[in-house]
This record gives C-alpha cells, sequence and structure tokens, in this order.
C-alpha cells in the first residue's frame, strides 16, 4: 500500500483482532487502557501525517511524502507516538502491554498468551522497520515534472 492514511489505518486491524482476542476473556479494563493509549497515539500520528499531506500540496503517496524538511517538533511527536505504539519500555504502550500479558498470565491462557506475544511482536516489529524504511532513508521527488 503507498497511500499514508491507509497504510496508518489497515495498522489499527492489528489492535482489534487484539481488543477481540482480550474481550473474549472478559476482560474489559485492560481493553479500556489499551484502547485509550492505542487511540491517543495513533490519533497523533494520524494529525502528523495529516499536517505532512497538508505541506506536501495534498500528496498522499508514501513515496513522495519526506519528514527530512519538516520542523523538528513534528518529527519528535511523530517518532515519540511510534515509540509508544511499539512498546518501548517506559512509555505507555509498554505498560498497556505489560497490563495485558499480566492479565493473561493471572487467567492462565498459555495459548493465548502464545497468541499474544507473536501479535505484539509482529506488530512491534513492523512499526519499527516502516519507521527505518521511510524516514531514516531520505526520500526526495523531484518537483520539476
Amino acid at each position: 500500500e503507498i497511500d499514508i492514511k491507509k497504510l496508518i489505518a489497515y495498522s489499527t486491524l492489528s489492535h482489534v483482532a487484539l481488543i477481540i482476542l482480550i474481550l473474549r476473556l472478559k476482560l474489559f479494563k485492560v481493553v479500556y487502557f489499551h484502547l485509550n493509549i492505542h487511540a491517543i497515539f495513533k490519533s497523533t500520528i494520524f494529525m502528523c501525517f495529516g499536517f505532512v499531506i497538508l505541506i506536501s500540496y495534498h500528496g498522499q503517496d508514501k513515496r513522495l511524502v519526506s519528514l527530512t524538511n519538516l520542523n523538528p517538533l513534528l518529527k519528535t511527536v511523530y517518532y515519540f507516538s511510534g515509540l509508544c505504539l511499539i512498546g518501548l519500555p517506559f512509555l505507555s504502550g509498554f505498560f498497556s502491554k505489560d497490563f495485558i500479558i499480566e492479565k493473561f498470565i493471572e487467567v492462565n491462557q498459555d495459548f493465548f498468551l502464545v497468541v499474544l506475544l507473536l501479535i505484539f511482536l509482529r506488530n512491534s516489529r513492523k512499526e519499527l522497520f516502516r519507521n527505518i524504511e521511510g524516514f531514516i532513508n531520505k526520500m526526495y521527488y523531484n518537483w520539476s515534472n
């Protein structure tokens, strides 16, 4: 997928699967906590990319949009939100995922715990490599065309 908004929205689908898995065990407080954490930081990423789309003349193709020449504050907010979503230790995403794992251990759901850990690892890896691929490597667009 090359549309930035769709790319961000598709990454939310894995969190929906995670939330359904948690709801199956009737852990409503855990779902509420994780949903709030995810919503706050995902909406922050949407706002950052909304600004990027606005200043790039409404270009939504991820190959044409770059954060390299943007305001350092915007880049910092984007990277901080991404790190929270992947669960970097001592950020809110870490506490959310730690809380989920703790509750799964309490209810003795070993199979679901393994599935949950695989989902966490997959999402973290995907988010991290997307950041590296998209924004550490400089992307330039020849505006003279």
